[in-house]
Formats: C-alpha cells, structure tokens, sequence
C-alpha cells in the first residue's frame, strides 16, 4: 500500500552499492549501520540497455522507490519509463566516470555513500511504521470516528457553459425535447474543461463555484435541468445528477492513509527523540560564551529549532480530501 519517498538521489545510491571494493578503513566507516557492499545478484532480467551498460527490472522497480507514490502513475508508461531508464543510464555513465578518476576512492565520499544507503535503510523502515498503521482496519475506524470531518453538502452536475442567451435558451430547448446532455454539451459548451466530458463538472461544495451557479444547483431536484444561469463566465444551464451530505470512504481513503502513516512515523520519532542525550564534544564542543547566549539548551545539549526538529503547533492536519 504505502511506498516510502527515499530522501536520496540516483547517483547517491550507485554510489552507496558500487563502491564496495574500497571501502573506508574500520575506524572511519560509521559503527551504526550496514557496511557498504555490492549489489546484490541480481536475475531479474534486463529491460534497457545503451552500449555496455544495462539497466534489470529490480533496479527499475528499485529507482521507482525514489518516487513519491501518488506521483508515480505518470511513470507507468511507454515514455515514462523510458525518461527514468535514461536517467538511470546516464547516472551509470558519470558512475563509471567517477571509479576512472578516482573518485569513490575518496574516503569521505565513501561514507557520503553510505550515509545515502542508511537513509534509504531508514526510509524502508518509516515505510513499514506507515504501512502498519494505515490498515484497511484503522482507515475504516478514523473515518467513523472522524464524520463531522467528512460532512458537507456536494451537487454532482453538469453544465453547459455559453456566451450568449439565445443561444443558452436554444440549448435549454434542445434538452427539453429529449437531446442528450453530453451530445449538447460537446457541440455547444465553451467550458474546455468540462466540454470534452460531456460537461461533467464532477461532485463540488457550494464555495467551490461561483455564487449564481452555486445558488441554483444546490437549490435544484436531482435530475432536474435549469433555466439559464448567469454568471460571469456567460450562461449555464446546468443539470444536477445527485446529491449529498457526506463524502464517502473511498474518496478521502488516501488521505487518511497519509494521516495514519505521517503520524505513526512522528509517534515513534518523537518517542526516540526523548530518549536522545547529545552532547557536543572534541571540535564541536560548545563555548562558554555560546552556552550562555541559549537558554533553551543545556550546556552541551542541542536545541530544536523552530520550524524543524521542534514539535509542530496546532492540532493534527486534517486528511487532504480525495
């Protein structure tokens, strides 16, 4: 359900698998996470290749997880999966660069390397917190006990937009002796948006359309055809095909799921957080005179900063509404 955003780049993460054959020495490689190493075997099989370079259906599947989920759909296509394989083929070149000159020899960036290939660690971690917390079970008992978030009254609509009235009573005509709103609407309607969908307007709130349309589609009967409406835009005649006082389930599901996830992880991050004690030392060790200029900090311990680390103000954010 729920794929992690893994806060590194490509070249970060070649950098993180492809220089295990020089690693930094035991005293300079960090102590809290895996050693850098190659990649693993891989059969998955090849899907692209340019020259001796070559790109398998994992390391594919393993760039997509660089890609926020709700983004990822554009990707799943001819073209799309065509524009990340040529990013990943040209990271392999400059990677490939890079061993020549010399440069994943470098001890510092090595362990560049490998805080990018703890971060995807930790990102796979968060995604699991997320994805235990977002089960169809939990989803379905926020909402329950979430309704007053949820309630609001929507029209679900069509419209057929025109500048002139004549010609918005001409269409009016036509609708009344039987003519097919989506026929009229393509052949008339001067609204791109909803033109090509045969004038669907889709489920809205009264704040969402301007005042003279919204007043007269929440005043009207499903089913029932206006008079022309004027409104800035020109002339509606609109068609409301239902009604309803509540948005259901599967509509703000993904907004939900993003609520339980984002606070599962800042559950847990803020329970780790107490446990924290840092203290500067050696080079990084504070002064006198820095010690007394934040009050906030205890000698040798570290503040959050507002707007960062510091626990957010306000109440939960609501789900964004799908």
């Amino acid at each position: 359900m729920f794929r992690a955003s893994l806060p590194i780049t490509l070249a970060a993460a070649l950098f993180a698998f492809g220089c295990g054959g020089s690693t930094a020495s035991s005293d300079s490689a960090p102590a809290d996470g895996p050693a850098a190493a190659p990649a693993p075997a891989d059969d998955s099989g090849v899907v692209a290749r340019s020259g001796d370079h070559t790109i398998t259906k994992n390391e594919f599947d393993a760039e997509m997880l660089a890609i926020p989920k709700r983004a990822r759909e554009r990707y799943n296509t001819e073209r799309g999966r065509k524009s990340i394989i040529e990013r990943m083929l040209l990271n392999k070149v400059m990677l490939a660069e890079a061993k020549a000159k010399g440069i994943t020899a470098d001890p510092l960036v090595q362990m560049a390397a490998q805080a990018a290939a703890n971060k995807a660690y930790v990102a796979a971690f968060t995604n699991s917190l997320q994805e235990n917390s977002a089960t169809d079970e939990a989803v379905t008992a926020y909402y329950e006990e979430n309704q007053q978030r949820y309630a609001r009254e929507m029209v679900k609509a069509k419209h057929i937009l025109v500048k002139e009235l004549a010609t918005a009573q001409e269409v009016k005509g036509k609708l009344d002796t039987g003519a097919e709103f989506a026929v009229v609407a393509k052949e008339y309607s001067t609204d791109p948006g909803s033109k090509r969908r045969g004038g669907d307007l889709g489920w809205f709130t009264k704040e969402r359309m301007v005042k003279p349309f919204s007043e007269a589609a929440f005043a009207m009967e499903k089913g029932a055809i206006s008079d022309p409406v004027e409104s800035k835009f020109g002339f509606h005649v609109i068609q409301v095909e239902d009604k309803r006082s509540q948005q259901p389930l599967e509509e703000v599901r993904a907004g939900i799921e993003r609520l339980l996830g984002s606070n599962s992880v800042k559950d847990y991050t803020d329970g780790v957080r107490k446990t924290l004690d840092v203290e500067l030392v050696g080079e990084f060790a504070p002064t006198e005179g820095a010690a007394a200029a934040g009050p906030a900090a205890k000698p040798g311990k570290v503040a959050p900063r507002p707007g960062t680390d510091a626990e957010p103000a306000g109440d939960e954010k609501k789900p964004a509404d799908e």
